[in-house]
């Protein structure tokens, strides 16, 4: 998967849509809340991280934005998916193993 972090809103030139992308954006964002913060912790490598989201999915990237505590800007990291996704379940999938790898590299 790779990464890159920006300032400008993704391009809308995606990959045609898998349904239910905003409920599962949704459901990840309120009950998986605590994984997403993991990530974005093990990714900004700052432990101040209080918030963090999906603000957009598609089957072939997600962008996770967090906000810190102190005085750190906000920040957001576009995670590139290695090849287009099919379904929902890949998608959670490729997010679970970043959440295991911060969980590993966080010592949690």
């Amino acid at each position: 998967m790779n990464t890159s972090k920006r300032s400008h809103p993704r391009s809308v030139n995606k990959s045609p849509s898998i349904k239910g992308l905003d409920l599962l954006m949704n459901e990840l964002n309120t009950k998986h809340a605590d994984c997403l913060k993991l990530i974005a912790v093990n990714t900004g490598e700052n432990s101040s991280v209080v918030k963090s989201y999906i603000s957009d999915l598609d089957n072939s990237s997600f962008t996770l934005c967090w906000e810190y505590s102190d005085s750190s800007p906000n920040e957001e990291m576009i995670f590139t998916f290695k090849k287009s996704l099919s379904t929902k379940t890949e998608i959670m999938s490729h997010i679970s193993e970043l959440v295991d790898s911060a969980i590993t590299d966080l010592k949690v």
